[in-house]
C-alpha cells in the first residue's frame, strides 16, 4: 500500500470499483429502449447502484479526509440517490436511474480507476 493509505480504506475503493463495473456491464450492452423493456435488467441495475451509493457512503463517513480530497467523486450526491432509491423504489424514473448508471457512475468509475496506482488497489 502506497503512503499511509489504510487498508479498510482500499478494500472500500476496490469493492467501489468492482460495482461500477458490473454497473457498466449492465448499462454498455443495452441502450434505454431495451434497459427499458426489461424489468430484470432494472431490478438489477438498481441493486448495482444501491452498492455504489452505499459503499460511498461508508467511504464518507469512515473517511471523511480522502472524501474532502476527492469531492469529484460526488460522495454526498451518492448518498442522496441512495436514499431514493432504498426507500421509494416505484417513484424512481427509469431515466434518472440510467443517466445515473451511465453518466454518473461511470464518471466515477473512470475517476477511481485514476487512484489504483495511488491506492494500491486489486482489481477484480
Amino acid at each position: 500500500m502506497s503512503g499511509n493509505a489504510d487498508p479498510r480504506l482500499a478494500d472500500l475503493l476496490a469493492s467501489l470499483i468492482a460495482w461500477c463495473e458490473r454497473t457498466r456491464r449492465l448499462t454498455t450492452t443495452r441502450d434505454f429502449y431495451e434497459f427499458d423493456r426489461e424489468e430484470v435488467v432494472q431490478l438489477a441495475v438498481a441493486m448495482a447502484v444501491i452498492q455504489v451509493v452505499e459503499i460511498s457512503g461508508r467511504i464518507a463517513k469512515k473517511f471523511p479526509d480522502f472524501a474532502n480530497k476527492h469531492p469529484d467523486l460526488e460522495f454526498q450526491k451518492a448518498s442522496a440517490m441512495r436514499n431514493r432509491l432504498a426507500h421509494g423504489y416505484e417513484q424512481v424514473e427509469l431515466a434518472i436511474l440510467w443517466d445515473t448508471a451511465r453518466i454518473s457512475i461511470a464518471n466515477m468509475h473512470a475517476i477511481l480507476l485514476s487512484l489504483v496506482d495511488e491506492y494500491d488497489l486489486d482489481q477484480p
